[in-house]
This record gives C-alpha cells, structure tokens and sequence, in this order.
C-alpha cells in the first residue's frame, strides 16, 4: 500500500489526527527493524476541535492542505492517512507535501474545478509501476476480492468526517482512436438525470464489477484520478458516493 516517508513532525502530527477519530494500529519499529503494533481505542470529536487540528496542520505543515483520506484495509490491520491539498493548477503534480519538487507529487483538488455548487469533486494524485505514490494503489481495486473488501473510506475536512462508498473504478485511454468519455470531469451537474447518465456511461469502462448505485442532485461524488502506468497516457478513475 501507499505508505508515503512524512518528515517526523508530519507523521507525528497526521498520527494524533488520527488517534483522535478511529481505533488505528500505530506502528513502530524496535531495534531489531520489526513491527510492532499497538491498538489504540478512541472516540469521535467535535468539529470545532476537528477545525482546530486541521488549523495545526495548515500552520504546521502546508496553509493549502484542506483535509485528510483515511483508506482502512479490511484485510490489512494498517490505517493509512492521506493529506489533501487545494490550489490553483497543477503545482502539486511535480511538489510533495511540503511544496518540494517531488516527481510523486501530492494529492490535490484544483480550485478553479470546485465551487459551492459542485457535486462531484475532483481529487488528482500520481500513481508508478516502481515508486509507492500516493494513489499506486488503486491498482488492487481491478481485484475483486480487494474490490469488495475495500469499499469504504473517509474524508475528513473542516465540516466533519464523511463516509463514502466506492462504486466502480474506469479506465480511459486517452490515446483511445475510437474516442473516450471524459464527461466525469464535469464538476457540477444540472439535474439528477445527467448524473445517473454520466456515471452510467462512465462505467462502461469499468474495469471491475460496479456496484448497484442511485443518485439524485443532492448526492456528492468523489472522483479520484491517477495515472494507468500501463499504458501511455490512460487514467485510473475511482468513484465514491458521500454516504454519511
């Protein structure tokens, strides 16, 4: 999995977020560089003291981090926290966390792409055939087993902790002769049945079995992009619904 190397503040930071949220496993290594693991039972918090925490992370860390993914492995004891930064452009393709030239990048939301209206959230992330990236492991979602074990994460940012449901990965080849839907890139949609329709039509290049899925205007959808390494210039599109 997707175990990116956080400057020590940042891990020990990131850390107590968590501890604050989910029962979590924090692992150690001891002397001899084997694992130790400790449970850690905790409660839920406010979202005043949730603010505060993310207020830390912004002063500590990086002013354009927004919020956080929490993807829990069901057949994996390991919780695996994920920043999420907003900007302007594509800054944070080539810059890591700390605004560092990085060839991994970060995991970011474009503001020009979201507004207060928007329904579908676009969160872009790079992925590699021989560095662990912070999206390369969306390629165990073509598994179904990982598929059907792994069907919820959180993201928690300035409003609270919400749930989601991921309902199908696609991929598109943009080199495609015959053509490829990109319509999912649209931030906003006007009425429920350009919803239904878009994703409809988007999971027909799904490359696992999608799950049964309804929507209305009121529904927010995250869509997660990353790069398919194994073709040229394809994408890996993951698709989740808020559901609570």
């Amino acid at each position: 999995m997707f175990k990116r190397k956080l400057r020590k503040e940042v891990y020990i930071t990131l850390t107590l977020i968590a501890i604050m949220f989910i029962s979590i496993s924090v692992f150690t290594k001891n002397k001899s560089n084997e694992t130790e693991t400790t449970i850690v039972e905790v409660k839920n918090i406010s979202k005043e003291e949730i603010k505060t925490k993310l207020d830390e992370l912004q002063s500590t860390i990086n002013k354009d981090i927004v919020g956080y993914f929490t993807f829990e492995q069901n057949t994996n004891p390991d919780t695996n926290i994920l920043p999420v930064l907003l900007t302007e452009g594509d800054y944070y393709m080539n810059h890591d966390l700390y605004g560092k030239k990085d060839g991994c990048g970060a995991v970011f939301i474009d503001k020009k792409e979201v507004s207060d209206e928007s329904n579908n959230i676009i969160v872009y992330g790079h992925s590699s055939i021989k560095k662990d990236c912070n999206f390369t492991f969306f390629k165990s979602y073509k598994e179904k087993t990982y598929f059907d074990n792994n069907e919820y994460f959180t993201y928690t940012d300035a409003e609270g902790e919400h749930k989601y449901q991921v309902l199908f990965m696609s991929m598109h080849d943009l080199n495609d002769s015959n053509g490829v839907y990109l319509d999912w890139y649209n931030s906003y949609f006007h009425s429920t049945e350009e919803f239904i329709e878009v994703l409809n039509k988007t999971s027909e290049f799904s490359v696992t079995d999608k799950r049964p899925f309804t929507l209305d205007e009121n529904d927010k959808i995250l869509t997660l992009v990353t790069c398919d390494m194994s073709k040229k210039d394809a994408r890996f599109v993951l698709f989740a619904k808020e559901v609570s």
